[in-house]
C-alpha cells in the first residue's frame, strides 16, 4: 500500500507526520492489540463506515482478521434507542447529551471521543438528571 498522507485529516486529528512516524505504532500491533481487547465483541463508532473503512486498512496491511465484528448501527442511534427504551423524554435527552459534551466532549480523537460515548451511555443508563414538565 502506497502511503498517502491527507493535511485536512492532519488538522482534523491533530496530528501531524511527524507525531506519527515519532509515536506511532505499526499496524500489526495496532490489530493485535485491538483483536485481543475486542475478542468476541461487537465494536459500535459513531462513523461505523468510515471506521470500518479503516480498521479494514490497518488489518489488511496487518495481514490479519479481526476477532470482533463491526457493528452497523451508529453510536447516536444506540443511544437514542437507550433513552427511548427507558422512558426518556426528549427534552431530557437532549440535555443530558449537551451535559455529556459538556463533560467529556468529542475531540476527533478515539479516545476522547469514545469516553464521550461512555459517558452519555451512562447518563442515560443511570436516569434522567433533568426535570422537565
Amino acid at each position: 500500500m502506497q502511503p498517502v498522507w491527507d493535511p485536512d485529516a492532519e488538522r482534523l486529528h491533530g496530528i501531524s507526520l511527524e507525531q506519527l512516524i515519532a509515536h506511532g505504532r505499526p499496524p500489526f500491533e495496532i490489530a493485535r492489540r485491538t483483536s485481543d481487547v475486542l475478542a468476541g465483541k461487537e465494536l459500535f463508532s459513531d462513523s461505523p463506515v468510515d471506521d470500518e473503512r479503516w480498521l479494514r486498512m490497518i488489518f489488511g496491511e496487518a495481514s490479519a482478521e479481526p476477532t470482533f465484528t463491526i457493528g452497523k448501527l451508529n453510536a447516536s442511534v444506540l443511544t437514542a434507542q437507550l433513552a427511548a427504551k427507558l422512558g426518556w423524554d426528549s427534552t431530557c435527552y437532549e440535555a443530558t447529551k449537551t451535559d455529556a459534551a459538556r463533560i467529556s466532549p468529542k475531540t476527533h480523537r478515539a479516545a476522547a471521543d469514545a469516553r464521550h460515548w461512555a459517558v452519555l451511555w451512562h447518563l442515560i443508563s443511570t436516569g434522567p438528571q433533568h426535570a422537565h414538565d
